[in-house]
């Protein structure tokens, strides 16, 4: 009797969680906007705020945002989600450090009223999620840059500057490698690691008939899974290179940007400034790969050393890293002998 009491309880538990608080609309909701799913929107949301998260954080009005935010909704395909889940959206600011830009501050937010706040949105749960989403929208960030650099690279019949034509091929090599690296870093976060981990909550959930402490513990391992897949192993070293390689791609967009006014300036001395600064960020890039791969290599998850075998393009970084290594070798043999002979000749002396 009692056991089935608790049954027709949990029953009614579940129905009013689905249905009447919109539970799995919800989850939806938060994958979709805070984990950056629904792909059209965040487009049409970076094209619509680029020109303003360029400002110092100072000078951004929330008002400011959450206009963008709307225009967004309205372009894309999020125009037809429930108006349940559109309420919830929101844009702002996070707090403002010295020398911050809008890129810096801004984010999306998901406000859940009710009992389902404290079951899937908890503050833990919510810090999980803003810590994800900081980090998804540098990687739509960078990818957008890398987009805009592309497009700045186009050959130019206009100009006919035998200098400056290098720095365009030695750019554009350095935007491919780079485009590589963001799309297989993005598919992984999207396929691998968000979409898997939902599959597997959505079984968890309809598995069996759930009390609210079941529905917070599923939740709560969906977002741990994100968390040390999505992170690389939920930060560190691994994270620390990774945002490394992400301002080096800003830095890169940057420099990019001003390739035409060389051009045009026909300077011997800053389209020699212009070359140097792409051929620093490039090598950089390329060394944080290089360590990104062979860290990546010694999980024993399978899929994060999967991971690393893409990033390596066909073993791209390891053999240069093999090759820069084997040349550093030398020199410190070539080194060692000198001091060698020098001390020899000094002995004889």
């Amino acid at each position: 009797m009692i056991e089935r009491e608790y049954q027709d309880v949990v029953q009614r538990l579940n129905y009013v969680f689905v249905n009447s608080l919109g539970l799995h609309l919800h989850l939806c909701g938060l994958k979709d906007y805070l984990l950056l799913n629904k792909g059209d929107f965040v487009q049409v949301l970076l094209e619509n705020v680029a020109p303003v998260l360029i400002r110092p954080a100072n000078l951004l009005y929330r008002h400011d945002l959450t206009s963008k935010l709307e225009t967004a909704v309205r372009s894309s395909n999020a125009y037809h989600d429930s108006a349940e889940v559109l309420k919830c959206v929101d844009a702002r600011m996070l707090e403002l450090g010295h020398g911050d830009i809008g890129w810096d501050v801004f984010t999306l937010d998901y406000r859940l009223e009710g009992a389902l706040k404290n079951v899937i949105l908890d503050p833990e749960s919510r810090t999980e999620y803003l810590r994800v989403f900081n980090f998804l929208w540098r990687v739509r960030r960078v990818s957008y840059i890398l987009g805009q650099s592309w497009r700045e690279l186009r050959p130019t019949s206009h100009i006919n500057n035998d200098n400056t034509s290098d720095i365009r091929i030695s750019a554009r090599s350095s935007c491919t490698s780079m485009t590589h690296f963001i799309s297989e870093l993005h598919y992984y976060i999207t396929y691998e690691v968000i979409s898997t981990s939902w599959i597997q909550m959505e079984k968890e959930l309809s598995s069996h008939l759930s009390t609210v402490d079941d529905i917070k513990a599923v939740h709560k391992r969906y977002l741990e899974r994100i968390k040390q897949k999505g992170l690389l192993g939920g930060g560190g070293k691994l994270m620390s290179e990774l945002h490394g390689i992400l301002k080096d791609i800003v830095v890169f967009g940057e420099v990019t940007n001003s390739i035409e006014e060389v051009e045009l300036a026909n300077d011997e001395q800053r389209t020699a400034r212009v070359t140097e600064t792409i051929y620093r960020v490039k090598r950089g890039f390329e060394r944080r790969v290089e360590r990104l791969v062979m860290e990546l290599g010694k999980f024993e998850d399978e899929e994060l050393r999967f991971l690393g075998i893409r990033f390596d393009f066909n073993g791209y970084y390891t053999r240069a890293k093999e090759a820069r290594d084997q040349r550093d070798r030398a020199d410190r043999l070539r080194s060692e002998e000198a001091r060698n002979e020098r001390k020899r000749k000094e002995g004889a002396v």
